[in-house]
């Protein structure tokens, strides 16, 4: 299920200042309160950068750099050009305006636009035999209103061209079906809700969200369906211990649901004993109950805090909504040894899951794509 609504953190104004300080001075007939703010220095256009790597046991291997171009205040309002691209083995490039309607930045619109492409494994049980690459491309406008410093609602209609070939495998014609492209179009509602006071390592807060997409033939779409997805995240510590609960569900609403919307599952933080897309399911529910240590404090030059980390996972990934029964769940459980680094956030995990599957696993580097504003 492919979000085209996602990316922003709410924050009790636009972000466009460093930083703010106040003072109460005296005036007739009591005290006025007198605010001093510092504007961000080098704007209005900002650029960041980052590295992405993940490998796993097998020597397979991710790489990606990622760019990142904003440009804020661009009116009145605080019009925001936000541009991001994902440039290696996974290539995505995004673009997005966003407009506030108002002074408070309650109310805006946004306008958008991105291409990604991504090659997945294809698996036979646990067995991998060829490699399939898709693309998509579209845009989607989209209205929604801040609440608060913690969340948002959008709604969204948006529009997207998929393909998909086989990049290496078994002929074509032996997976009918396999190969070819689609239009996808509809409405999209995201009501996403970020409490946490770390986007890699919280220590506290709630993380949750609803999506809900409507596929609409009359806007260009092929198919009609609907999906619905749910999660929320849930975080408490004391001294250097930190307990998190994790939920994910998602399924289909209304008949049949195309192979290519999908949930899928496996690799990193995702039934880690699994390889990325070996899991793929119509209807899916996950719990991920996690503890955390803090285990100290790295050398400033590298970085902050060194964690040791594990992770219980019960779930499943089923073919329709009727299939679903806790009598065929699937468990894995992972270890992990992670860190805030120079870097960004970096993980050495250990997975395991049933009939004997596991996984090494490196990652090193945030994603802009993973992370609210």
């Amino acid at each position: 299920m492919r979000n085209w609504l996602g990316g922003r953190r709410a924050e009790p104004g636009h972000g466009d200042f460093e930083s703010a300080d106040f003072d109460a001075v005296p005036e007739a007939g009591g005290l006025a309160v007198v605010v001093r703010v510092k504007e961000k220095r080098g704007g209005p256009f900002f650029f960041r950068s980052a590295f992405n790597l993940d490998l796993d046991e097998n020597q397979r291997s991710e790489a990606s750099v990622l760019l990142n171009v904003t440009a804020i205040r661009l009116n009145r309002l605080g019009l925001e050009w936000r541009n991001d691209a994902r440039i290696g083995d996974r290539q995505q490039i995004e673009s997005e305006l966003y407009q506030p309607l108002d002074l408070d930045g309650r109310w805006f619109v946004t306008v958008g636009a991105r291409h990604q492409r991504e090659v997945f494994t294809l698996f036979d049980g646990d067995r991998a035999f060829g490699e399939l690459e898709r693309r998509g491309t579209g845009g989607a406008l989209s209205v929604g209103r801040v609440l608060g410093t913690s969340g948002e609602v959008r709604v969204a209609a948006f529009r997207e061209r998929r393909e998909q070939r086989l990049k290496s495998g078994p002929p074509p014609e032996e997976l009918p079906g396999v190969e070819g492209a689609v239009d996808v179009a509809g409405w999209q509602l995201l009501l996403p809700l970020d409490r946490l006071d770390s986007i890699y390592f919280p220590r506290s807060g709630q993380l949750g969200s609803l999506g809900l997409i409507q596929s609409e033939p009359a806007l260009g779409a092929e198919d009609r369906y609907e999906l619905l997805a749910l999660a929320h995240v849930g975080v408490h510590s004391w001294e250097r211990h930190t307990a998190i609960s994790w939920v994910e569900l998602g399924t289909g609403l209304d008949g049949d649901q195309p192979s290519y919307e999908l949930f899928g599952g496996g690799g990193l933080f995702s039934f880690s004993g699994y390889r990325r897309g070996e899991l793929l399911g119509a209807t899916c529910a996950v719990v991920r109950p996690t503890y955390i240590y803090r285990l100290g404090t790295l050398p400033t030059v590298l970085g902050k805090g060194l964690y040791l980390g594990a992770w219980l996972e019960a779930g499943n990934y089923w073919p329709s909504r009727s299939d679903a029964s806790i009598d065929d769940l699937r468990y894995a459980a992972t270890l992990t040894l992670g860190a805030e680094t120079v870097l960004g956030p970096a993980y050495l995990a250990f997975g395991l899951a049933e009939e004997g599957r596991r996984q090494i696993t490196l990652s090193i580097g945030p994603s802009f794509s993973s992370r609210p504003r």
